[in-house]
């Protein structure tokens, strides 16, 4: 299936004021003699680091710092991308801060499974989408701890999986960058507070960082607190031609994401909750070597490893979709005439206890373990400014995925009351392995001074091997295997005027959870409530985009940027999660008449 999935013109201005702009000129002085030194503003182009000026990149890249994102005074990355970076909105249907569904140019990254994701997080270099959904968890860096953070659009293969719509690519700092001490508090209504302590400290040669942030709000809803409590350290040494860096980074977090709510029940009361609960927590631990080597004044030498795992626990209330059978005491699900069975194969009783409502847990541990290796050469090549960067990343996955439907009933205030019995058409107990192995390269070569040709491609082969521990529908082994490329240019009119324009090719491969869905003979059980799909192939995104970007001097002393681009990406082979309806409308109506008499009365 082909599906074009964005097709705009975007204007975007960022006005900076009373700040030097980073890509102004600095004026040192030295006695009498006076020198402007340009300052460059410098964007990477590869996971790793591989920076070159921005008005060399055949897109509009979108860049913040740790200066942007205190002064903005953001509760976290994603809100502050909402704010201010355009063709980016959020959207909020968990009602979470720290759970948005960051929409970038038609493409999504979420922290929920079942949306397919179509941005990749880089952390430090460390890919940071989960390994079974390739979903991405806001909650589990500081965002004291960011030192920057660049928006690039799909235009680089490099940057591997997920990529279609573009990377999101993120830097911590270290005591080198951040040689400070601080305490921030805050706080608001609905007993909101958030406290975050940072300190950093160097020597020249050695330096450590620490950042500790605990939030915490009970939510302006019914049954709605979150608390966040998440840190990053980093232990580093610096000497003539290179740098280390150790960082060690965890989070103990509980959000609740309770969403919409219908009209009726938001007429009675706009703080309820339609049922409860939804709580998603995370146990997240990180550690992680990088650093980089100065072979020459012309060769650098980069890498990093890295461990990370992740343990994920929902639970969520929901109303039920079983009901009397028609023809027995049994429970059948609506619209059968099946009797539902309990996970020892028996048939459920219909009572009071099994109806109206229903739990559904699920638990997800992963964890993963990667190396990449790069090189950048800035030789020049017949007399010609260039850059050519040759890297490779391996990554390996595991998660083992557990998930039940527990019967039971609703209370008064649409809670769930367990009855202890689990469905066993709902069961799942998946194991899975992801060996992903990436090889890529950028070439930015300098025609003039004015004209700059890039050219970048990357080869992923992905396998996928699955184990079902509770029947045999979902296991199986599956491989993919593509190169994507890339080309582009860049033409400065004049300094303050530059053209850009390019095409690029990225992909995905099916998610372990996308796969098991994949049997037309068999309904998904990954979530629960999706229908089955066709075999799945990778989807690859075919991108052009093309736009003038400028800057000029304001009279306050900062400047004003902007950018005016068009671009037009198609999907191929696209997978799209359908929903699948069911009938519990009459448990819905159930419930309203029942608020509506507490009303009356």
């Amino acid at each position: 299936m082909n599906n074009k999935i964005f097709l705009s013109s975007a204007l975007s201005m960022l006005v900076l004021t009373n700040a030097q702009a980073a890509d102004e000129p600095e004026i040192v002085q030295d006695n009498e003699l006076s020198i402007e030194l340009e300052t460059l503003s410098i964007v990477n182009t590869t996971p790793l680091g591989a920076g070159i000026a921005i008005d060399k990149v055949p897109a509009n890249v979108q860049q913040m710092d740790a200066e942007d994102l205190a002064r903005a005074q953001s509760i976290s990355l994603a809100d502050y991308m909402n704010q201010y970076m355009g063709s980016v909105n959020i959207n909020d249907a968990q009602n979470n801060p720290f759970q948005p569904d960051i929409q970038y140019r038609g493409f999504t990254v979420s922290p929920l499974m079942g949306l397919p994701q179509g941005l990749s997080v880089y952390t430090n270099g460390i890919r940071f989408n989960e390994p079974f959904g390739d979903n991405v968890h806001w909650d589990l860096i500081p965002k004291g701890a960011i030192e920057s953070m660049s928006l690039m659009p799909g235009f680089n293969p490099a940057y591997g999986l997920n990529s279609l719509g573009g990377a999101i690519a993120v830097k911590t700092k270290t005591g080198f960058s951040a040689p400070e001490h601080s305490l921030t508090l805050s706080g608001g209504s609905w007993a909101r507070h958030n406290e975050e302590l940072t300190s950093g400290w160097n020597n020249g040669e050695f330096a450590y960082f620490l950042d500790l942030q605990y939030f915490h709000e009970d939510g302006w809803r019914d049954y709605s607190n979150s608390g966040v409590f998440n840190g990053l350290g980093t232990f580093s040494w610096r000497g003539d031609a290179g740098q280390l860096n150790l960082t060690l980074a965890g989070a103990d977090t509980s959000l609740t994401g309770n969403g919409a709510i219908p009209v009726e029940l938001e007429a009675i009361d706009r703080s309820a909750v339609f049922t409860h609960p939804d709580k998603t927590s995370n146990h997240f631990f990180l550690s992680a070597l990088d650093g980089n080597l100065w072979v020459n004044d012309e060769t650098e030498l980069t890498g990093n490893i890295y461990y990370r795992s992740n343990r994920v626990d929902t639970l969520n209330g929901d109303g039920s979709e079983f009901e009397e059978c028609d023809d027995s005491d049994f429970l059948c699900e609506e619209g059968s005439d099946e009797a539902v069975e309990d996970i020892n194969g028996n048939p459920v009783y219909a009572t009071d206890a099994v109806e109206g409502g229903t739990l559904n847990t699920s638990e997800t541990n992963q964890w993963s373990f990667g190396f990449a290796l790069q090189s950048a050469f800035n030789q020049a090549l017949w007399g010609h400014k260039n850059q050519f960067v040759i890297g490779t990343s391996y990554d390996l996955g595991k998660a083992a995925y557990s998930a039940d439907t527990e019967l039971g009933s609703l209370t008064d205030n649409r809670g769930v009351d367990g009855s202890g019995i689990l469905v066993d058409e709902s069961r799942v107990r998946l194991d899975t392995t992801t060996n992903s192995l990436g090889l890529y390269f950028t070439e930015v070569f300098n025609v003039t001074e004015q004209l700059a040709i890039n050219v970048a491609g990357r080869y992923n082969h992905v396998e996928i091997d699955m184990q079902d521990h509770y029947g045999t529908e979902l296991t199986g082994k599956h491989k993919f295997d593509r190169f994507n490329p890339a080309a582009g240019l860049t033409y400065a009119f004049i300094p303050e005027v530059n053209f850009y324009g390019g095409y690029s090719e990225s992909s995905r491969v099916p998610t372990p959870m996308e796969l098991s869905c994949a049997d037309p003979e068999a309904p998904c059980k990954l979530p629960n409530a999706f229908i089955a799909d066709p075999p799945l192939e990778q989807v690859v995104a075919k991108s052009w985009e093309l736009g003038f970007r400028g800057r000029f001097a304001n009279i306050l002393g900062g400047g004003i940027h902007w950018n005016l681009g068009y671009f037009n990406t198609i999907n191929h082979n696209d997978i799209i999660f359908k929903v699948l309806a069911r009938p519990i409308a009459q448990a819905i109506l159930i419930m309203l008449d029942a608020l509506r008499g507490r009303v009356s009365n």
